[in-house]
């Protein structure tokens, strides 16, 4: 492992990543993700996201709905965070997104 990385840094992460353009200016992007566990934290176990986004890009217009995290409703994905007398927990929950932008 990297001294840069640190020792609360996953040993491996990998990701893999499609983006489709679809007829009628549709589009498709999904994106899976693997880390490890930190090696310095117990509570923190590996875990793999899945993440996809359908688009539809009408003349300027972008719009998307999309799901971060499709498959886990929440996480753990860092270690305890001491702020003051309170430990905080870190934990990362399902995100459903909609997005709308214009373009000129």
């Amino acid at each position: 492992m990297s001294k840069f990385l640190g020792v609360d840094s996953p040993h491996h992460q990998a990701s893999i990543r499609s983006l489709l353009s679809l007829p009628h200016n549709l589009e498709l992007d999904t994106m899976l993700y693997y880390a490890d566990n930190l090696p310095n934290k117990t509570d923190v176990t590996n875990y793999t996201r899945f993440d996809i986004r359908l688009g539809w890009n009408p003349k300027h217009w972008q719009f998307s709905l999309g799901v971060r995290d499709l498959f886990d409703k929440q996480r753990r994905e860092f270690g305890n965070s001491v702020s003051g007398n309170y430990i905080l927990a870190d934990e990362v929950r399902r995100a459903f997104y909609m997005q709308m932008k214009y373009f000129f």
